[in-house]
């Protein structure tokens, strides 16, 4: 095994982001180990995945709102499916 990076795609609802992973790595075979401090890197990225997924979550109900009020506001506002 060899120590170095490798990209590693991670997803989360409909969010998905590629990224360099350390950690040790096979040279005959698709398998790696992962240290503590190289988990952080995967953490990190889901993290922010999590974050972002939030915020777009907002901004579709912000647009919603935003919409039945310039649309006169007739009816019932729902609230948009996440």
């Amino acid at each position: 095994m060899k120590r170095g990076v490798a990209p590693m795609t991670i997803s989360y609802k409909d969010q998905s982001v590629t990224f360099e992973m350390p950690g040790w790595y096979c040279d005959e075979c698709d398998e790696s180990i992962h240290t503590g401090d190289d988990l952080k890197v995967s953490d990190r990225m889901l993290n922010q995945l999590k974050a972002r997924q939030k915020t777009n979550a907002l901004f579709n109900r912000i647009e919603v709102v935003r919409a039945w009020a310039l649309g006169g506001g007739g009816g019932v506002l729902r609230r948009p499916r996440a």
